[in-house]
Protein backbone atom coordinates (compact mmCIF):
# COMPACT_ATOMS: atom_id res chain seq x y z
CA UNK A 1 0.00 0.00 0.00
CA UNK A 2 2.87 2.25 0.17
CA UNK A 3 3.63 2.42 -3.15
CA UNK A 4 -0.30 4.01 -4.24
CA UNK A 5 -0.06 3.30 -7.81
CA UNK A 6 1.24 -0.87 -8.26
CA UNK A 7 -1.12 -2.54 -6.16
CA UNK A 8 -4.34 -1.91 -8.61
CA UNK A 9 -1.90 -1.43 -11.85
CA UNK A 10 -3.17 1.89 -12.47
CA UNK A 11 -2.47 2.60 -16.34
CA UNK A 12 0.81 4.35 -17.42
CA UNK A 13 0.09 7.87 -18.64
CA UNK A 14 0.95 6.82 -22.45
CA UNK A 15 -1.29 4.12 -22.19
CA UNK A 16 -4.29 6.73 -21.20
CA UNK A 17 -2.89 9.45 -23.77
CA UNK A 18 -2.91 7.07 -26.73
CA UNK A 19 -6.80 5.90 -25.56
CA UNK A 20 -7.72 9.52 -24.49
CA UNK A 21 -5.57 12.41 -26.16
CA UNK A 22 -2.42 13.94 -24.89
CA UNK A 23 -1.07 13.81 -21.53
CA UNK A 24 -0.57 17.16 -20.09
CA UNK A 25 1.29 17.91 -16.30
CA UNK A 26 -0.13 20.66 -14.18
CA UNK A 27 3.31 22.60 -14.59
CA UNK A 28 1.91 22.93 -18.51
CA UNK A 29 -0.50 25.40 -16.56
CA UNK A 30 1.71 27.50 -14.10
CA UNK A 31 1.62 25.18 -11.01
CA UNK A 32 4.52 24.75 -8.75
CA UNK A 33 4.20 21.73 -7.13
CA UNK A 34 6.49 22.84 -4.54
CA UNK A 35 4.50 22.70 -1.64
CA UNK A 36 4.42 26.29 -0.70
CA UNK A 37 2.86 28.48 -3.73
CA UNK A 38 -0.97 28.22 -3.78
CA UNK A 39 -1.52 25.70 -6.65
CA UNK A 40 -5.49 25.74 -6.81
CA UNK A 41 -5.99 28.31 -9.98
CA UNK A 42 -3.26 26.51 -12.05
CA UNK A 43 -5.00 23.06 -11.22
CA UNK A 44 -8.52 24.10 -12.13
CA UNK A 45 -7.16 25.50 -15.58
CA UNK A 46 -5.23 22.47 -15.97
CA UNK A 47 -8.75 20.07 -14.93
CA UNK A 48 -11.14 22.49 -17.11
CA UNK A 49 -8.67 21.83 -20.47
CA UNK A 50 -6.72 18.26 -20.10
CA UNK A 51 -8.35 15.60 -20.54
CA UNK A 52 -5.56 13.38 -19.39
CA UNK A 53 -3.54 15.08 -16.45
CA UNK A 54 -0.32 13.41 -14.93
CA UNK A 55 0.42 15.25 -11.56
CA UNK A 56 3.94 12.97 -11.77
CA UNK A 57 5.41 11.20 -8.31
CA UNK A 58 6.43 12.04 -4.64
CA UNK A 59 8.25 14.76 -5.28
CA UNK A 60 5.53 16.63 -7.02
CA UNK A 61 3.08 18.68 -4.18
CA UNK A 62 0.32 21.00 -4.98
CA UNK A 63 -0.93 22.61 -1.90
CA UNK A 64 -4.57 23.65 -2.70
CA UNK A 65 -6.76 26.01 -0.59
CA UNK A 66 -10.07 25.21 -2.63
CA UNK A 67 -12.37 23.39 -5.13
CA UNK A 68 -10.92 21.33 -7.38
CA UNK A 69 -13.31 20.72 -10.36
CA UNK A 70 -12.99 17.90 -12.47
CA UNK A 71 -16.18 18.79 -14.58
CA UNK A 72 -15.54 18.10 -18.42
CA UNK A 73 -18.00 16.00 -20.50
CA UNK A 74 -15.70 13.26 -21.23
CA UNK A 75 -14.31 10.84 -18.99
CA UNK A 76 -11.27 12.73 -17.09
CA UNK A 77 -8.01 10.58 -16.32
CA UNK A 78 -6.13 12.09 -13.74
CA UNK A 79 -3.19 9.99 -12.64
CA UNK A 80 0.30 10.03 -10.79
CA UNK A 81 2.94 7.88 -9.05
CA UNK A 82 2.57 9.62 -5.75
CA UNK A 83 1.90 13.08 -6.35
CA UNK A 84 0.72 15.09 -3.44
CA UNK A 85 -2.46 16.83 -3.52
CA UNK A 86 -1.97 18.91 0.18
CA UNK A 87 -5.29 20.70 1.17
CA UNK A 88 -4.48 23.59 3.56
CA UNK A 89 -6.80 26.28 5.05
CA UNK A 90 -10.01 26.46 7.33
CA UNK A 91 -11.98 25.18 3.94
CA UNK A 92 -10.25 23.72 1.83
CA UNK A 93 -11.12 21.18 -1.35
CA UNK A 94 -12.20 18.60 -2.21
CA UNK A 95 -11.80 17.55 -6.00
CA UNK A 96 -15.30 17.33 -6.65
CA UNK A 97 -15.74 14.84 -9.97
CA UNK A 98 -18.54 15.96 -12.30
CA UNK A 99 -20.19 15.53 -15.35
CA UNK A 100 -18.77 12.22 -16.37
CA UNK A 101 -17.55 8.93 -15.29
CA UNK A 102 -13.86 9.73 -14.42
CA UNK A 103 -10.66 8.03 -13.16
CA UNK A 104 -8.19 9.02 -10.59
CA UNK A 105 -5.37 6.69 -9.77
CA UNK A 106 -1.92 6.98 -8.25
CA UNK A 107 -2.40 10.10 -6.00
CA UNK A 108 -1.94 10.92 -2.35
CA UNK A 109 -4.21 13.58 -0.68
CA UNK A 110 -3.01 15.07 2.29
CA UNK A 111 -5.16 17.23 5.08
CA UNK A 112 -2.31 18.73 7.24
CA UNK A 113 -3.72 21.75 8.60
CA UNK A 114 -5.08 21.17 12.38
CA UNK A 115 -7.74 24.06 11.64
CA UNK A 116 -9.68 22.16 9.37
CA UNK A 117 -10.36 19.61 12.44
CA UNK A 118 -12.56 22.54 14.10
CA UNK A 119 -13.84 23.91 11.16
CA UNK A 120 -15.88 23.16 7.27
CA UNK A 121 -13.95 21.37 4.85
CA UNK A 122 -11.72 18.22 5.23
CA UNK A 123 -13.06 16.15 2.35
CA UNK A 124 -10.64 14.91 -0.30
CA UNK A 125 -13.09 13.81 -3.60
CA UNK A 126 -16.62 14.03 -3.75
CA UNK A 127 -18.22 12.05 -6.33
CA UNK A 128 -21.51 14.04 -7.60
CA UNK A 129 -24.81 12.53 -8.70
CA UNK A 130 -23.33 13.58 -12.21
CA UNK A 131 -20.37 11.13 -12.74
CA UNK A 132 -21.55 8.22 -12.42
CA UNK A 133 -18.91 5.03 -12.86
CA UNK A 134 -15.83 7.01 -11.77
CA UNK A 135 -13.32 5.03 -10.42
CA UNK A 136 -10.94 5.77 -7.78
CA UNK A 137 -7.66 3.54 -7.38
CA UNK A 138 -4.64 3.18 -5.60
CA UNK A 139 -4.70 6.55 -4.00
CA UNK A 140 -3.55 7.32 -0.38
CA UNK A 141 -5.80 9.84 1.79
CA UNK A 142 -3.96 11.24 5.04
CA UNK A 143 -5.21 12.94 7.71
CA UNK A 144 -8.28 14.44 6.18
CA UNK A 145 -10.78 15.88 9.02
CA UNK A 146 -14.09 14.71 7.19
CA UNK A 147 -14.74 12.04 5.56
CA UNK A 148 -11.95 11.11 2.76
CA UNK A 149 -14.13 10.38 0.09
CA UNK A 150 -17.95 11.14 -0.14
CA UNK A 151 -20.50 9.21 -2.81
CA UNK A 152 -23.05 11.46 -3.68
CA UNK A 153 -26.70 9.57 -4.59
CA UNK A 154 -26.78 8.89 -7.90
CA UNK A 155 -23.25 8.41 -8.17
CA UNK A 156 -23.99 5.00 -9.03
CA UNK A 157 -21.33 2.36 -10.28
CA UNK A 158 -18.31 4.25 -8.75
CA UNK A 159 -15.56 1.90 -7.64
CA UNK A 160 -12.83 2.05 -4.94
CA UNK A 161 -10.18 0.21 -5.08
CA UNK A 162 -6.61 -0.28 -3.61
CA UNK A 163 -6.44 2.77 -1.35
CA UNK A 164 -5.06 3.60 1.58
CA UNK A 165 -7.21 5.73 4.04
CA UNK A 166 -5.13 6.56 7.64
CA UNK A 167 -6.21 8.80 10.04
CA UNK A 168 -9.46 10.47 8.10
CA UNK A 169 -13.10 10.90 9.20
CA UNK A 170 -12.17 12.18 13.26
CA UNK A 171 -13.98 15.68 13.67
CA UNK A 172 -17.58 15.75 14.77
CA UNK A 173 -19.27 17.33 11.79
CA UNK A 174 -21.43 20.52 11.02
CA UNK A 175 -25.19 20.41 12.45
CA UNK A 176 -27.70 22.42 10.21
CA UNK A 177 -26.86 25.27 12.43
CA UNK A 178 -23.32 25.46 11.47
CA UNK A 179 -22.29 23.97 15.28
CA UNK A 180 -19.97 21.25 15.45
CA UNK A 181 -22.28 18.46 16.81
CA UNK A 182 -21.56 15.11 18.28
CA UNK A 183 -22.70 12.64 15.60
CA UNK A 184 -19.81 10.67 14.03
CA UNK A 185 -17.70 10.88 10.40
CA UNK A 186 -16.68 7.81 8.64
CA UNK A 187 -13.83 7.33 7.09
CA UNK A 188 -16.30 6.70 3.80
CA UNK A 189 -19.53 7.62 3.36
CA UNK A 190 -21.25 6.18 0.28
CA UNK A 191 -25.03 6.93 -0.80
CA UNK A 192 -24.88 5.62 -4.19
CA UNK A 193 -26.23 2.16 -5.28
CA UNK A 194 -24.15 -0.34 -7.16
CA UNK A 195 -20.69 0.92 -5.83
CA UNK A 196 -17.99 -1.31 -4.38
CA UNK A 197 -15.15 -0.59 -2.23
CA UNK A 198 -12.67 -3.24 -2.36
CA UNK A 199 -9.25 -4.46 -1.41
CA UNK A 200 -8.40 -1.30 -0.02
CA UNK A 201 -6.91 -0.24 3.95
CA UNK A 202 -9.29 2.08 5.97
CA UNK A 203 -6.52 2.53 9.67
CA UNK A 204 -7.09 4.87 12.16
CA UNK A 205 -10.75 5.25 11.73
CA UNK A 206 -12.73 6.61 14.05
CA UNK A 207 -16.11 5.26 11.83
CA UNK A 208 -15.14 2.93 9.11
CA UNK A 209 -17.62 2.70 5.91
CA UNK A 210 -20.84 4.18 6.41
CA UNK A 211 -23.37 2.80 3.35
CA UNK A 212 -26.86 4.94 3.79
CA UNK A 213 -28.99 5.79 0.91
CA UNK A 214 -31.79 8.30 0.84
CA UNK A 215 -33.45 6.67 1.68
CA UNK A 216 -32.38 3.32 0.83
CA UNK A 217 -28.92 2.35 -1.02
CA UNK A 218 -28.88 -0.88 -3.12
CA UNK A 219 -26.18 -3.49 -4.68
CA UNK A 220 -23.07 -2.42 -2.71
CA UNK A 221 -20.20 -4.54 -2.04
CA UNK A 222 -17.62 -4.37 0.44
CA UNK A 223 -14.76 -7.04 -0.03
CA UNK A 224 -11.06 -7.70 1.27
CA UNK A 225 -10.69 -4.52 3.10
CA UNK A 226 -8.50 -4.07 5.94
CA UNK A 227 -10.75 -1.77 8.35
CA UNK A 228 -8.95 -0.99 12.04
CA UNK A 229 -10.45 1.52 14.62
CA UNK A 230 -8.26 4.42 15.99
CA UNK A 231 -6.87 4.80 19.19
CA UNK A 232 -8.98 7.67 19.71
CA UNK A 233 -12.44 6.23 18.45
CA UNK A 234 -15.64 7.41 19.81
CA UNK A 235 -17.94 4.95 21.70
CA UNK A 236 -20.35 4.51 18.91
CA UNK A 237 -17.57 3.83 16.55
CA UNK A 238 -18.58 0.87 13.91
CA UNK A 239 -16.80 -1.03 11.06
CA UNK A 240 -18.90 -1.03 8.54
CA UNK A 241 -21.98 0.48 9.17
CA UNK A 242 -25.55 -0.15 6.61
CA UNK A 243 -28.43 2.04 6.78
CA UNK A 244 -31.38 0.59 5.39
CA UNK A 245 -29.06 -1.54 2.49
CA UNK A 246 -31.03 -3.37 0.25
CA UNK A 247 -28.59 -6.70 -1.16
CA UNK A 248 -25.39 -5.48 -0.66
CA UNK A 249 -22.47 -7.95 -0.08
CA UNK A 250 -19.96 -7.20 2.75
CA UNK A 251 -17.51 -10.04 1.89
CA UNK A 252 -13.86 -11.18 3.24
CA UNK A 253 -13.10 -7.65 5.38
CA UNK A 254 -11.09 -7.87 8.30
CA UNK A 255 -12.65 -5.32 11.26
CA UNK A 256 -10.39 -4.83 14.14
CA UNK A 257 -11.12 -2.97 17.45
CA UNK A 258 -14.23 -0.90 17.01
CA UNK A 259 -15.66 0.16 20.22
CA UNK A 260 -19.73 -0.71 18.46
CA UNK A 261 -20.76 -3.01 16.55
CA UNK A 262 -18.03 -4.42 13.97
CA UNK A 263 -20.76 -4.50 11.05
CA UNK A 264 -24.11 -3.29 11.45
CA UNK A 265 -27.31 -3.46 9.54
CA UNK A 266 -29.85 -1.02 10.47
CA UNK A 267 -33.17 -1.94 8.44
CA UNK A 268 -31.35 -4.35 5.58
CA UNK A 269 -32.62 -6.73 3.57
CA UNK A 270 -30.88 -9.23 1.08
CA UNK A 271 -27.51 -8.90 2.65
CA UNK A 272 -25.02 -11.20 2.38
CA UNK A 273 -22.29 -10.86 5.05
CA UNK A 274 -19.40 -13.81 4.56
CA UNK A 275 -16.47 -14.78 5.24
CA UNK A 276 -15.21 -11.97 7.42
CA UNK A 277 -12.80 -11.51 10.50
CA UNK A 278 -13.89 -9.21 13.30
CA UNK A 279 -11.69 -8.60 16.53
CA UNK A 280 -13.48 -7.03 19.80
CA UNK A 281 -16.54 -4.60 19.68
CA UNK A 282 -20.31 -4.88 20.74
CA UNK A 283 -21.42 -7.37 18.49
CA UNK A 284 -19.40 -8.98 15.48
CA UNK A 285 -22.59 -8.41 13.29
CA UNK A 286 -25.92 -6.60 14.43
CA UNK A 287 -29.43 -6.99 12.42
CA UNK A 288 -32.54 -5.11 13.34
CA UNK A 289 -33.71 -1.66 14.65
CA UNK A 290 -36.12 -1.41 11.61
CA UNK A 291 -37.95 -3.13 9.63
CA UNK A 292 -35.09 -6.14 8.32
CA UNK A 293 -35.44 -9.32 6.13
CA UNK A 294 -33.45 -11.55 4.26
CA UNK A 295 -30.22 -10.76 5.68
CA UNK A 296 -27.66 -13.99 5.75
CA UNK A 297 -24.42 -14.36 8.17
CA UNK A 298 -22.41 -17.45 7.51
CA UNK A 299 -18.72 -17.89 7.39
CA UNK A 300 -17.29 -15.52 9.29
CA UNK A 301 -15.19 -15.38 12.45
CA UNK A 302 -15.69 -13.23 15.70
CA UNK A 303 -12.55 -13.04 18.05
CA UNK A 304 -13.52 -11.79 21.53
CA UNK A 305 -16.54 -9.29 20.67
CA UNK A 306 -19.66 -8.81 23.47
CA UNK A 307 -21.62 -10.65 21.05
CA UNK A 308 -20.65 -12.48 17.78
CA UNK A 309 -24.28 -12.23 16.44
CA UNK A 310 -27.03 -10.11 18.02
CA UNK A 311 -30.90 -10.01 16.20
CA UNK A 312 -33.14 -7.05 17.95
CA UNK A 313 -36.41 -5.95 17.34
CA UNK A 314 -37.55 -3.65 19.58
CA UNK A 315 -39.67 -0.71 20.59
CA UNK A 316 -40.68 1.92 20.37
CA UNK A 317 -39.77 1.31 16.97
CA UNK A 318 -41.90 -1.68 16.57
CA UNK A 319 -39.85 -3.13 13.68
CA UNK A 320 -40.05 -7.08 12.13
CA UNK A 321 -37.17 -8.63 11.55
CA UNK A 322 -37.33 -11.77 9.70
CA UNK A 323 -35.72 -14.49 7.96
CA UNK A 324 -32.47 -13.80 9.17
CA UNK A 325 -29.76 -16.96 8.29
CA UNK A 326 -27.01 -17.13 11.33
CA UNK A 327 -25.25 -20.45 10.16
CA UNK A 328 -21.14 -21.27 9.97
CA UNK A 329 -19.74 -19.01 11.82
CA UNK A 330 -17.23 -19.13 14.16
CA UNK A 331 -17.32 -17.34 17.19
CA UNK A 332 -14.14 -16.72 20.06
CA UNK A 333 -14.26 -15.87 23.56
CA UNK A 334 -17.45 -13.32 23.63
CA UNK A 335 -17.59 -11.36 26.68
CA UNK A 336 -21.34 -11.55 26.98
CA UNK A 337 -22.46 -14.70 24.39
CA UNK A 338 -22.17 -16.28 21.09
CA UNK A 339 -25.58 -15.32 19.28
CA UNK A 340 -28.91 -13.30 20.85
CA UNK A 341 -31.94 -13.21 19.19
CA UNK A 342 -34.69 -11.07 21.01
CA UNK A 343 -37.52 -9.58 20.32
CA UNK A 344 -38.99 -6.48 22.65
CA UNK A 345 -42.65 -5.53 22.91
CA UNK A 346 -45.01 -5.30 20.15
CA UNK A 347 -41.65 -5.88 17.74
CA UNK A 348 -41.57 -9.19 16.27
CA UNK A 349 -38.77 -11.93 15.32
CA UNK A 350 -39.41 -14.69 13.56
CA UNK A 351 -38.09 -17.26 11.00
CA UNK A 352 -34.74 -17.16 12.10
CA UNK A 353 -32.20 -20.00 11.47
CA UNK A 354 -29.38 -20.67 13.89
CA UNK A 355 -26.69 -23.46 12.37
CA UNK A 356 -23.62 -25.21 12.35
CA UNK A 357 -22.02 -22.26 14.46
CA UNK A 358 -19.45 -23.01 16.65
CA UNK A 359 -19.20 -20.69 19.94
CA UNK A 360 -16.20 -21.48 21.68
CA UNK A 361 -16.24 -19.23 25.36
CA UNK A 362 -13.19 -20.69 26.64
CA UNK A 363 -12.49 -21.34 30.18
CA UNK A 364 -10.10 -18.13 30.07
CA UNK A 365 -12.91 -15.87 29.31
CA UNK A 366 -16.31 -17.41 29.66
CA UNK A 367 -19.17 -15.54 28.32
CA UNK A 368 -22.45 -16.34 29.89
CA UNK A 369 -24.59 -18.15 27.02
CA UNK A 370 -23.81 -19.39 24.05
CA UNK A 371 -27.50 -19.00 22.34
CA UNK A 372 -30.16 -17.59 23.49
CA UNK A 373 -33.29 -16.78 22.07
CA UNK A 374 -35.89 -13.99 24.05
CA UNK A 375 -39.75 -13.53 22.65
CA UNK A 376 -39.13 -15.18 19.28
CA UNK A 377 -41.20 -17.42 16.59
CA UNK A 378 -40.37 -20.12 14.49
CA UNK A 379 -36.88 -20.40 14.90
CA UNK A 380 -34.50 -23.01 14.56
CA UNK A 381 -31.53 -24.22 16.24
CA UNK A 382 -29.60 -26.76 14.67
CA UNK A 383 -26.08 -28.41 14.01
CA UNK A 384 -24.38 -25.77 16.61
CA UNK A 385 -21.30 -26.54 18.85
CA UNK A 386 -21.35 -24.78 21.87
CA UNK A 387 -18.28 -25.17 23.96
CA UNK A 388 -17.85 -24.25 27.85
CA UNK A 389 -20.99 -21.40 28.28
CA UNK A 390 -20.89 -19.56 32.05
CA UNK A 391 -24.56 -19.83 31.92
CA UNK A 392 -26.71 -21.96 29.60
CA UNK A 393 -25.73 -23.62 26.45
CA UNK A 394 -28.56 -23.01 24.28
CA UNK A 395 -31.77 -20.58 26.20
CA UNK A 396 -35.19 -20.15 25.37
CA UNK A 397 -37.46 -17.78 27.33
CA UNK A 398 -40.82 -16.56 25.91
CA UNK A 399 -40.22 -17.79 22.32
CA UNK A 400 -43.11 -19.07 20.40
CA UNK A 401 -42.89 -22.95 17.59
CA UNK A 402 -38.77 -23.64 18.30
CA UNK A 403 -36.76 -26.72 17.16
CA UNK A 404 -33.71 -27.29 18.76
CA UNK A 405 -32.33 -30.43 17.06
CA UNK A 406 -28.25 -31.59 16.46
CA UNK A 407 -26.41 -29.52 18.56
CA UNK A 408 -23.47 -30.50 20.92
CA UNK A 409 -23.30 -28.53 24.26
CA UNK A 410 -20.06 -29.43 26.37
CA UNK A 411 -19.73 -27.86 29.73
CA UNK A 412 -22.58 -25.85 30.61
CA UNK A 413 -22.64 -23.55 33.47
CA UNK A 414 -18.62 -24.17 33.36
CA UNK A 415 -16.54 -21.95 36.36
CA UNK A 416 -18.90 -22.06 39.30
CA UNK A 417 -16.75 -23.71 41.82
CA UNK A 418 -19.75 -23.71 44.69
CA UNK A 419 -21.89 -26.71 44.15
CA UNK A 420 -25.01 -23.77 44.78
CA UNK A 421 -24.22 -22.28 41.92
CA UNK A 422 -23.66 -24.75 39.33
CA UNK A 423 -27.67 -24.94 38.03
CA UNK A 424 -27.35 -23.81 34.56
CA UNK A 425 -28.20 -26.35 31.69
CA UNK A 426 -27.21 -27.99 28.16
CA UNK A 427 -30.79 -26.67 26.72
CA UNK A 428 -33.09 -24.28 28.68
CA UNK A 429 -36.81 -23.88 28.02
CA UNK A 430 -38.50 -21.69 30.19
CA UNK A 431 -42.06 -19.39 29.67
CA UNK A 432 -42.22 -20.99 25.71
CA UNK A 433 -44.24 -23.21 24.25
CA UNK A 434 -44.53 -25.75 20.97
CA UNK A 435 -40.57 -26.38 21.57
CA UNK A 436 -39.40 -29.61 20.15
CA UNK A 437 -35.84 -30.15 21.15
CA UNK A 438 -34.12 -33.71 19.68
CA UNK A 439 -30.96 -35.48 18.93
CA UNK A 440 -28.85 -33.06 21.25
CA UNK A 441 -25.96 -34.18 22.86
CA UNK A 442 -24.86 -32.59 26.59
CA UNK A 443 -21.94 -33.41 28.22
CA UNK A 444 -20.15 -32.49 31.69
CA UNK A 445 -20.47 -29.49 34.62
CA UNK A 446 -24.54 -29.00 33.28
CA UNK A 447 -27.75 -29.46 36.13
CA UNK A 448 -29.65 -30.62 33.74
CA UNK A 449 -28.69 -32.21 30.18
CA UNK A 450 -32.53 -30.46 29.34
CA UNK A 451 -34.79 -28.60 31.31
CA UNK A 452 -38.40 -27.81 29.56
CA UNK A 453 -39.73 -25.70 32.46
CA UNK A 454 -43.16 -24.11 31.89
CA UNK A 455 -44.99 -23.92 28.70
CA UNK A 456 -47.18 -26.46 26.51
CA UNK A 457 -46.50 -28.54 23.78
CA UNK A 458 -43.10 -29.51 24.30
CA UNK A 459 -41.29 -32.73 22.88
CA UNK A 460 -38.03 -33.62 23.93
CA UNK A 461 -36.32 -36.63 22.02
CA UNK A 462 -33.45 -38.35 21.46
CA UNK A 463 -31.51 -36.77 24.40
CA UNK A 464 -27.50 -37.68 25.25
CA UNK A 465 -26.13 -36.49 27.61
CA UNK A 466 -22.84 -37.55 30.00
CA UNK A 467 -21.13 -36.64 33.10
CA UNK A 468 -23.98 -34.22 33.64
CA UNK A 469 -25.52 -33.69 37.00
CA UNK A 470 -28.72 -34.98 35.65
CA UNK A 471 -30.92 -35.78 32.41
CA UNK A 472 -34.07 -34.46 30.96
CA UNK A 473 -36.65 -32.24 33.33
CA UNK A 474 -39.64 -32.27 31.07
CA UNK A 475 -42.63 -30.38 33.40
CA UNK A 476 -45.37 -31.02 30.60
CA UNK A 477 -45.29 -32.51 26.87
CA UNK A 478 -44.31 -35.54 25.71
CA UNK A 479 -40.58 -37.03 26.88
CA UNK A 480 -39.75 -39.78 24.46
CA UNK A 481 -38.09 -43.19 26.07
CA UNK A 482 -35.08 -42.70 23.84
CA UNK A 483 -33.48 -40.04 25.78
CA UNK A 484 -30.19 -41.55 27.62
CA UNK A 485 -27.20 -41.02 29.47
CA UNK A 486 -24.04 -43.05 29.11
Amino acid sequence: MVGVTAAVGAPAAPALAAAAGPVATPADFQAAGDGVADDTAALNRALAQARVLDFGGPDRIYRVTADLIAGQATPQFLVGTGAIIRFSGAKHGPLRLKAAAHQVSGLAFEGIDPAIRAQAGGKAIIVEDTAPGSRIEGCRFTDLAESAILVNPGAVRTRIAGCLFQHCGHRPPLGSDGKLDTSFVATLRIAADYTTLVDSHLLDCDWGVYFRGQPEISYYECSGNLIVAGADATGTSQGVSNGRGRSGRIENNTIVGFVDNSIDCYGCTGTTIVGNTTEGGKDGVFIGDEVSVGNTITGNVFRRPQRGVRILAGDPLDRSVTGTVVSGNVILQPTDGGILVQEDGTAQVSGTIIADNRIDLQDNAPGDFGIKVVGAEVTRITGNHVYRSHLHGIRLEGADIAQISGNIVQDPGYGWTNAADKVYDGVSVTTSNRVVVKDTVVYGSARWAVDVATGSGMTVTGTRWRATQNGVNLHSGVLAADNVGW
